[in-house]
């Protein structure tokens, strides 16, 4: 098809890797907000398996719709700075 719907393919596996890093290395408040998009992920991804399993035509189209989404929430998630609990002196 073309370079953009091959990106679009990829965001599906980076997900699933950036959800795993997130949740690896979250603690606390953190790791809430960052499980939140499994919330509509895991029952996208369940929705997927029966399609494919029913030789759906249009099974991956639900993933491909909201993967994108997903990873760059996890993605923002995961790769902020941590907060520091302990206030820093003032100078």
């Amino acid at each position: 098809m073309g370079m953009p719907l091959d990106l679009l393919w990829l965001t599906i596996p980076a997900y699933v890797v950036v959800q795993v890093v997130a949740m690896i290395r979250s603690t606390g408040g953190s790791r809430i907000a960052a499980g939140l998009p499994l919330l509509v992920m895991v029952p996208v991804f369940v929705h997927a398996v029966v399609g494919l399993l029913q030789e759906s035509n249009l099974w991956p189209l639900l993933m491909l719709f909201a993967s994108p989404a997903a990873l760059l929430y996890v993605a923002v998630i995961a790769f902020m700075p941590r907060r520091s609990s302990t206030p820093k002196a003032l100078e």
